[in-house]
């Protein structure tokens, strides 16, 4: 039996997903920005227990075969601070430092520096502009915060 059917049966992630308050930003900027297809929503009414609210679930493909997704509860109100960027959603602590709170945040691979660019032209050009370019190590990356305060970094590699 080989290490890979032994150890590893998973095939990676099929998608990562995120509540929303803001559908209608999350798909101008995801689709529209990023130019990211939505490829799978759900409207799921009555389902769960009876208490839990009814909501849509969209997919978007972000290449490889990998996808990101959010949740949007009808009804559900808006809750934590909506101004903090990446800490609507967390209910950290007041005071927590910037850098902590950034640190959640999904990392979107392209190959090559115009690629890069072409995303930082886009994001220049949208309500949600680079908010920083960093050459780390080995990668250099472009970040700035979606419209549900996540923190999005474009990555490319600087090297093989």
């Amino acid at each position: 039996m080989s290490a890979r059917t032994s150890e590893h049966r998973v095939q990676g992630v099929d998608h990562a997903a995120f509540p929303t308050f803001d559908p209608v930003g999350t798909v101008n900027f995801y689709n529209g920005v990023l130019k990211f297809p939505i490829v799978h929503s759900i409207c799921a009414a009555g389902w769960g227990p009876e208490n839990h609210p009814d909501f849509i679930h969209f997919f978007f493909d972000i290449g490889n075969g990998d996808r990101m997704a959010f949740f949007y509860y009808f009804g559900l109100e808006p809750f934590g601070d909506q101004t903090a960027p990446g800490d609507s959603w967390a209910r950290l602590p007041q005071g927590t430092p910037e850098f902590f709170k950034n640190s959640r945040h999904l990392a979107i691979h392209v190959d090559s520096e115009e690629d890069l660019l072409e995303y930082r032209r886009r994001l220049d050009d949208s309500d949600w502009p680079c908010e920083m370019q960093v050459m780390h190590e080995t990668i250099e990356s472009i970040y700035t915060h979606d419209p549900n305060g996540y923190m999005v970094e474009i990555t490319r590699p600087c090297g093989p």
